[in-house]
């Protein structure tokens, strides 16, 4: 599910067996911050099918964002990286909020712990690879779903009390909750939610 001032991408062939999903989010709201943030997701998607290097195509967008820092143009980037011959998720984070893995009655969460793109020079993003089973649920989610919830606990809680296995329904199900704790969204919403088969 999407409000604007997200962009997304979902998913993307990025080399031979392996999936990636990506969500952008500018930290701040409007057409223009959709425009930005769709055009983020863009050079990502086409720095890594033209086979440069995650780590690469994030430090090349942030010096691109640095460039254009009289427009405050930073993002925060989410991407999961699913390989799908050793079954690895690799979940890449430059600021943003956590994600999240179902897996059985238990959740783990994957905190962010980098700054966005285009803040300073060097971009370090936060990289954990993560072995994924087969019914495992991730859900990423922009920071205006976690803004309405006002808590950390909020999704995982949502995540321990449904048995749901349909991702549309899931993600329609995280962002009712979370629309009904506002008024109305002042900040972009998103939710992705992927299952492992």
């Amino acid at each position: 599910q999407h409000i604007p001032h997200t962009a997304f991408l979902f998913p993307s062939q990025i080399a031979e067996l392996k999936i990636s999903s990506k969500v952008t989010s500018k930290e701040w709201t409007g057409i223009k911050a959709a425009e930005e943030s769709k055009a983020t997701v863009s050079l990502l998607e086409k720095l890594l099918n033209a086979g440069v290097e995650k780590e690469s195509a994030i430090k090349l967008i942030n010096s691109v964002l640095i460039l254009k820092a009289y427009d405050e143009s930073f993002a925060t980037l989410d991407m999961l990286v699913f390989d799908m011959y050793s079954g690895e998720g690799e979940f890449i984070k430059t600021g943003g909020v956590a994600s999240y893995i179902k897996r059985g009655g238990n959740v783990i969460t994957i905190n962010a712990g980098s700054l966005p793109t285009g803040i300073i020079s060097t971009c370090d993003a936060a990289n954990y690879k993560i072995p994924l089973k087969t019914d495992d649920i991730i859900v990423i989610v922009s920071d205006g779903v976690t803004d309405a919830f006002r808590g950390a606990n909020a999704i995982p809680e949502i995540l321990k009390a449904v048995d749901i296995y349909d991702m549309k329904t899931l993600a329609d199900v995280i962002m009712e909750q979370a629309l009904k704790k506002i008024i109305r969204p002042h900040d972009d919403m998103t939710v992705i939610c992927v299952r492992v088969q």
